[in-house]
């Protein structure tokens, strides 16, 4: 009995330290996943592993780009999206100024010379 009632506890200790694994202190870790976009009317955007992503609704790349190759990096607090066809290639960047496992929060330069926020939830 002794030996039961250890063994459950070590099982409900393992079981709630793995709870706590989803720390989201890795940017280039947390963007991973689909988000729902606050940018221009709005739309979601899913980044993968591999370093691709889709931009399902245009929200960032018009319509030229639908088949274009979309790929992502993070560098420091930076997230740097990049679509290219047909030897052009279109690049933005977001600064990134805060983030969790469910928001991150970044400044984008526009080509106007003006600096947008925008906000990326997790799908």
């Amino acid at each position: 009995m002794k030996y039961l009632k250890f063994s459950l506890f070590f099982l409900f200790s393992v079981a709630i330290i793995s709870c706590g694994d989803d720390t989201c202190d890795v940017l280039s870790e947390t963007v991973v996943g689909t988000w729902n976009v606050d940018l221009n009317d709005g739309g979601t955007m899913t980044f993968n592993e591999d370093g691709s992503f889709s931009d399902n609704n245009q929200i960032l790349f018009d319509s030229s780009f639908d088949n274009a190759d979309k790929t992502w990096n993070v560098s420091g607090n930076n997230l740097t999206l990049q679509a290219a066809q047909g030897g052009f290639t279109n690049e933005f960047t977001f600064g990134v100024t805060s983030f969790d496992c469910d928001n991150i929060t970044a400044n984008v330069d526009t080509t106007s010379g003006s600096t947008v926020s925008i906000v990326l939830t997790r799908n």
